[in-house]
């Protein structure tokens, strides 16, 4: 089921990255952030009446949640300061680069194990934001 949560968050990411350079011809990069905000929460409201949430909060865990929350809003306004500043085309691979970030996070961080092919995969993710990055 993983799998079709990621293929499905692939899915909405592209038409997200798509559709907001399309959104900012009539709205700021603020507004867009607000309402990315509104979204959520209402669809978070949504799914835990719905019963998607399992398990109990931590108070241990809530600082680290919040700071996820802050730092996941805060990305949302820089990247639409960025698609308001330059083409999707070029925005969103560079932005996609996070993955790599996270594979090497999470060895330094974490103690996960990379294995040589996902080395190769961030060697190569990197080069191609830097061709990416060269753009036209």
């Amino acid at each position: 089921m993983w799998l079709f949560y990621t293929l499905c968050t692939v899915l909405m990411w592209a038409a997200w990255a798509t559709l907001g350079k399309v959104a900012l011809r009539g709205a700021s990069w603020a507004q867009l952030s607000l309402l990315f905000g509104l979204a959520t929460v209402a669809i978070a409201v949504g799914l835990l009446a719905a019963g998607a949430h399992r398990g109990t909060w931590s108070l241990a865990s809530l600082p680290v949640a919040a700071i996820t929350g802050t730092l996941g809003a805060a990305g949302v306004f820089t990247f639409y300061m960025a698609l308001d500043r330059a083409d999707a085309s070029r925005v969103a691979p560079i932005v996609g680069i996070y993955p790599a970030v996270v594979a090497l996070t999470s060895a330094a961080f974490l103690g996960e194990k990379l294995s040589r092919t996902q080395m190769l995969g961030v060697a190569l993710a990197l080069v191609g934001i830097a061709l990416v990055g060269r753009g036209r």
